[in-house]
């Protein structure tokens, strides 16, 4: 009984992380205002990426964040033509579903001698499991209840951890208000000085790496893999200098501003 619950943990801490790392990267994109269907693309593509790297280097670790680093181009370029460009994001997602796919198929044959599929990864060169001695093999016994489930690839833990973190990020930091303010009232924003396209140009890309993530740790449990940062120094740089009335209000919520507008709009329509 305790066996067949230990599996059962199991399945569940392989199969959430790549779900939840994904929406959570979703949710950045989506919250600041940039609707992002590209998941598929920028998965596709990273978990190649992710899988190629750790089969060359042999560390696990370098190829999760090069895998990340992929889905960032394609979140680059989906910022450009969403917010920069202003194309229609649902045909620009569409897009990179098939650019992804196309580009990870094409270098996979390229590189592997026309397979596509990439070589099943040794086991120093997939992802740590936590409580394991220098050879990597588990301090509990095999099938047991805390092999399945103390015993199972870090990531699995640390995505719920990033659940706290990324809800600490929206709605407790003065970068999560924005972030939130840029989506639901960008004109209120533009009057506060908030640049919103820095805005979601920070939000479209780090949400870009978080995708192919979750395919590097199923590629890393599964051992097979078929064929999103740049850091931005200024998150809230504004196109023009804030007025001091605008400045002195960072403590008021954008939410009470676009209250006064719509407010002092009435006002102004009624007379």
């Amino acid at each position: 009984m305790l066996t067949n619950l230990g599996l059962l943990i199991n399945a569940m801490l392989i199969s959430t992380p790549p779900l939840l790392l994904a929406a959570l990267g979703s949710c950045f994109s989506e919250r600041s205002g940039v609707v992002n269907i590209g998941i598929e693309g920028m998965m596709t593509l990273g978990a190649f990426v992710g899988a190629a790297v750790a089969y060359f280097t042999g560390n696990g670790w370098i190829g999760f964040f090069a895998g990340g680093l992929a889905g960032a181009v394609l979140g680059l370029i989906h910022a450009v033509v969403c917010v920069s460009l202003h194309a229609d994001q649902t045909i620009a997602g569409t897009a990179i579903n098939f650019i992804g796919p196309g580009f990870a198929i094409f270098l996979c044959k390229a590189i592997f001698e026309n397979s596509s599929d990439s070589p099943a990864l040794d086991m120093m060169a997939k992802l740590p499991k936590m409580f394991t001695n220098d050879k990597g093999v588990s301090i509990f016994p095999a099938g047991s209840f805390q092999y399945n489930v103390i015993s199972t690839y870090s990531v699995a833990y640390l995505s719920f951890l990033v659940v706290a973190l990324i809800w600490f990020v929206f709605y407790k930091t003065r970068f999560g208000m924005r972030l939130r303010a840029a989506g639901e009232h960008p004109e209120a924003c533009e009057t506060l000085g908030i640049n919103v396209y820095a805005v979601r140009y920070v939000c479209v890309m780090p949400s870009s790496p978080s995708r192919p993530y979750r395919s590097s740790v199923l590629r890393s449990s599964s051992a097979r893999a078929s064929s999103r940062s740049q850091p931005s120094s200024s998150v809230s740089s504004p196109r023009a200098a804030p007025s001091s009335a605008a400045s002195s209000s960072d403590s008021v919520t954008v939410s009470s501003h676009c209250s006064a507008a719509r407010t002092s709009s009435a006002r102004t329509s009624s007379a």
